[in-house]
């Protein structure tokens, strides 16, 4: 039996229901008729799957484990169709109590803010017999999340997001119906100053970020922290545009050269992270045992590369790297995405629903994730984001069950969008995979102080050879936050292999 199989019986289900007209829409469900009214609410992941050059070229996007924490949510959702209480305690029996059911279908952003709002647009001006959302998780970059919860939260649908953590968000009169399952930057980098002065002594730095509204917020959530908790701490700041070429990347890593800082912090996205440290390597600031370099959680899971050539700029430059990074962790979630992931029928399913794309030359529907699905890595580990996401999907579930009230009308359930976005902010809290997950009303965020933060160190696997020329990172958590605090769980190993703090 596949465990997604409430998610299949439902798209069946409404299929065949809407061949026949038999599907009435009540406030942001989806009613179906049949030997019983069968009211869903249908869930829309904005994630990117794919990316797009300059030349229309379409490649695999799957550096920040998106496609896994795409699966996380569909997982939340067979969780919540079948009462399943396994990973949240809350959801156990929610079957019974509930007469709501969900469905989820996958959006591919392509991680730039206009094809996410396109897709908003066209997601949200849909009419039956055309699925209806009922709320929107995502999406990743905050970039994103920001124009289109502009766009979503004015047509009356919740969005969540379990990544997109800049705190322009916060603002409720902009935003009026998007929340997170994520802490705002606020809380973040709170934590990172705390660890750079406190833990590692450091009271000189460099800082590089991307230009986007994450970039930008999380540097600016630090520069606001530095004052109030450490106020002996001096952060030198630059930008970097999001996706900078070459020329850019050079003239930025030679500023932070001048500095003359042996501590640099990047808030980038993989690919420029990957540019940054690969320059950074040529002009003498990363990689020589000398100077150190962290990150904020945007850079995703490196010990996950599989293309980092051994003995290359990038394998000096990551080693003995840190991560400051929400806690996200849970062993329930992780086993229950192995089991998925053992299963034909699942994976059968999963290809069924990814997006397919046209091609160029014959206009073809095509899935192009069919070897990341079937790669025997895939859903091996919890990654970066699944828990936030998961605990996302809950979220969304907990509170349509909580808002829905009966339509005096038809006696049909209804579900209004405000309703549904205030009783989670106002009402829902769990124990989710993330940890005990409660929102702050006037922001929709997460309260930062049910959320935990650690720090991940990243070295070289040296169990790692498969004769390919290419090697491993392990990442190693070293600290955590609470109440405050950090605490040492091990020795940090910096970039000389040391773990003596430069």
């Amino acid at each position: 039996m596949s465990l997604l199989s409430s998610l299949s019986d439902l798209d069946s289900l409404r299929e065949n229901a809407s061949s026949v007209n038999n599907i009435t829409r009540s406030g942001n469900l989806d009613i179906v008729a049949g030997d019983k009214h069968v009211p869903i609410c249908h869930i829309v992941n904005f994630m990117p799957f794919s990316l797009v050059d300059e030349n229309g070229n379409r490649t695999v996007y799957n550096e920040l484990s998106t496609l896994e924490s795409g699966v996380a949510v569909m997982l939340a959702a067979q969780h919540l169709n079948t009462g399943d209480g396994r990973v949240v305690p809350e959801v156990a029996g929610l079957s019974d109590r509930c007469p709501i059911r969900f469905t989820v279908e996958w959006m591919d952003t392509e991680f730039i803010e206009r094809t996410a709002v396109n897709s908003a647009i066209e997601l949200t001006d849909r009419r039956l017999p055309e699925r209806e959302p009922c709320a929107i998780i995502g999406a990743l970059r905050s970039a994103v999340s920001i124009p289109t919860s502009l766009i979503t939260g004015l047509r009356g649908y919740p969005q969540i997001s379990g990544m997109s953590t800049a705190a322009t968000l916060d603002d409720r009169t902009l935003y009026p119906l998007f929340g997170r399952t994520i802490p705002s930057d606020v809380g973040t980098a709170t934590a990172a100053v705390l660890y750079m002065r406190n833990v590692l002594g450091i009271r000189n730095m460099a800082m590089v970020h991307t230009s986007d509204a994450y970039g930008s917020a999380y540097a600016g959530g630090m520069l606001d922290a530095i004052p109030r908790y450490t106020p002996d701490l001096t952060i030198n700041t630059f930008i970097l545009r999001f996706g900078a070429n070459k020329e850019e990347v050079q003239n930025t890593v030679a500023l932070l050269k001048q500095t003359q800082c042996q501590y640099f912090f990047g808030v980038l996205f993989d690919h420029d992270a990957d540019a940054v440290l690969t320059e950074a390597v040529s002009q003498g600031i990363a990689g020589d045992g000398r100077h150190n370099w962290l990150f904020s959680d945007s850079i995703g899971s490196v010990d996950l590369r599989s293309n980092i050539r051994r003995d290359s700029a990038l394998s000096r430059a990551y080693q003995g790297t840190l991560v400051t990074k929400a806690t996200s962790s849970s062993d329930a979630l992780e086993g229950a995405l192995r089991e998925l992931a053992n299963g034909t029928e699942n994976l059968s399913y999963l290809k069924s629903v990814l997006p397919r794309y046209r091609g160029r030359s014959d206009g073809e529907a095509r899935l192009i994730h069919s070897d990341l699905v079937d790669a025997s890595s895939f859903l091996s580990a919890q990654k970066l984001w699944d828990g936030f996401m998961y605990d996302a999907a809950i979220a969304v579930g907990l509170s349509a069950c909580a808002a829905a009230r009966n339509n005096d009308a038809d006696g049909t359930t209804y579900l209004d969008g405000t309703e549904h976005f205030s009783a989670m902010v106002n009402g829902v809290t769990f124990s989710g995979a993330t940890g005990s997950v409660a929102f702050d009303p006037s922001t929709g965020s997460r309260e930062a102080a049910s959320a935990s933060f650690e720090i991940v160190n990243f070295v070289e696997n040296t169990d790692f050879d498969d004769g390919s020329g290419t090697m491993r990172f392990k990442a190693v958590q070293t600290h955590i936050f609470q109440n405050g605090e950090w605490t040492s769980l091990l020795p940090v190993t910096f970039n000389d292999g040391t773990s003596d703090i430069p």
